[in-house]
């Protein structure tokens, strides 16, 4: 709607150059209540099946690795206390990873540093596949893997700062925690029926 009567005086007053008649009131934003619908509204859709993806899959990865890493090890030839020791470090550079992605998060952004850490995760967790299983060369990749595992789960519910507006945030923030719940319960699962059938 156009500046008119009264609402107009005090334009002519502090912008004499501009004609009231030019200048319209910006529609008010659309409210939002807070519930999951808010969600998927089109500003948000993507935002938010990115954030419950990158959580789900972080998650799976990281309580797959907590439930089977040192059965997995020590099947690939690993000494037992080595297994232990290796999950051990796992978790302690996850850690660091979580202090140190925090930190790169407010230099770099959030979108941006967390997605670089999950393609380093990625090119780890294939770098298995091709790289000796020896105590040093899987050892240097444990330590990759959790430093990006671990650190991401502790800096990715702060995306959601970045993703929504108060009004949602605790709708945005404890959704997302709950679809990470869906990959924690299943990355054990999993592991233990690829164990079961030989392919892990």
């Amino acid at each position: 709607s156009r500046f008119s009567g009264t609402m107009a005086m005090p334009l002519r007053t502090s912008a004499s150059g501009v004609a009231a008649d030019t200048v319209y009131l910006r529609p008010a934003a659309e409210a939002l209540a807070g519930s999951v619908r808010d969600l998927f509204k089109p500003l948000y859709r993507a935002p938010t099946l990115l954030l419950w993806l990158g959580y789900a899959m972080n998650s799976f990865i990281l309580y797959l690795l907590v439930s089977w890493l040192p059965t997995l090890l020590t099947g690939a030839g690993w000494a037992p206390h080595q297994a232990i020791q290796a999950m051990s470090f796992n978790q302690l550079v996850g850690i660091v990873g979580g202090l140190s992605l925090a930190v790169l998060m407010d230099r770099f952004g959030a979108e941006h540093t967390l997605a670089t850490g999950f393609a380093v995760n990625a090119v780890a967790l294939v770098l298995f596949l091709v790289v000796p299983s020896g105590f040093l060369s899987w050892g240097a990749l444990l330590l990759l893997v959790g430093a990006c595992t671990g650190g991401a789960q502790f800096a990715i519910v702060s995306l959601a700062a970045a993703l929504y507006p108060s009004s949602i945030l605790a709708t945005g923030s404890g959704w997302a925690s709950a679809i990470a719940r869906i990959g924690a319960v299943s990355g054990p699962l999993v592991g233990g029926a690829l164990i079961a059938v030989g392919v892990a």
